[in-house]
């Protein structure tokens, strides 16, 4: 076997085995995580606390689970939209802006688990499929999501 077949099948191997690490962390995780009434907002909010913590696999967890529950929604809800809605219309996309924050949530934690493909794909679905979701900061505003996702792609580029 030639050292160049070597490191391409090493370099492949990696490619594939170390998403199932840390797809198997994040399972492991999310049969710990308590995800109280399992409404979007409660999940997104101890995605922020967990990421906050540095906590990353947690983060991941409780991401990946308000994805699972409700991208549907969400995408249907972006579906509704040709651009942001109003100040006062943003809270009535729930689904959109927590999906759309907990994609952000799991690229920002594939990013600090060095997991830039992984990030960049979390990133990408923000701009590509929910580029009008809103995040609620606690200091009393929404800020818009995709553009910062945008700020991370060029980051990776």
């Amino acid at each position: 076997m030639s050292a160049r077949f070597l490191r391409i099948l090493i370099f492949f191997s990696v490619l594939l085995i170390s998403p199932l690490m840390l797809f198997k962390d994040c399972v492991a995780a999310e049969n710990t995580i308590d995800i109280g009434d399992s409404s979007s907002s409660f999940i997104t909010t101890k995605a922020w606390e967990m990421y906050s913590k540095k906590e990353y696999t947690s983060a991941l967890a409780y991401a990946e689970k308000c994805i699972e529950l409700y991208e549907s929604e969400a995408v249907t809800q972006q579906e509704s939209l040709a651009r942001y809605p109003e100040k006062k219309y943003i809270s009535k996309y729930w689904a959109l802006n927590d999906v759309g924050t907990c994609y952000y949530i799991a690229g920002l934690v594939s990013l600090e688990m060095d997991r830039n493909e992984q990030a960049q794909g979390y990133f990408t679905f923000i701009v590509e499929a929910l580029p009008y979701a809103s995040c609620w900061d606690t200091r009393g505003w929404y800020w818009k999501v995709s553009p910062e996702a945008e700020k991370e792609l060029q980051k990776l580029k």
